[in-house]
């Protein structure tokens, strides 16, 4: 998703969007899933979307790089099982 200006601001907000999604829902899920196979679950749902356009975070403005850290401490809590306080 590009923008006329070549700008992939948009890319990065939807990629934010969905990945929190998957992340909010692997929350409700937590408990039913043994905790071995958490990370393997919060990778695929979660950070194989990051893996797919690594490629364009390099040199991309802090704005953007945020966006996606702002889902990425969550994801980390998730597999630990800890709150955001821990």
């Amino acid at each position: 998703m590009l923008t006329p200006n070549l700008s992939l601001d948009k890319h990065f907000t939807s990629l934010s969007a969905k990945c929190f999604f998957q992340l909010q829902q692997l929350h409700i899920i937590r408990r039913l899933i043994d905790d071995d196979s958490v990370g393997t679950v919060v990778h695929v749902f979660v950070a194989s979307h990051i893996d797919c356009c690594v490629g364009l975070l390099a040199g991309a403005p802090k704005k953007m790089t945020d966006k996606l850290q702002c889902f990425l401490s969550p994801a980390v809590w998730v597999v630990l099982n800890r709150g955001n306080c821990d």
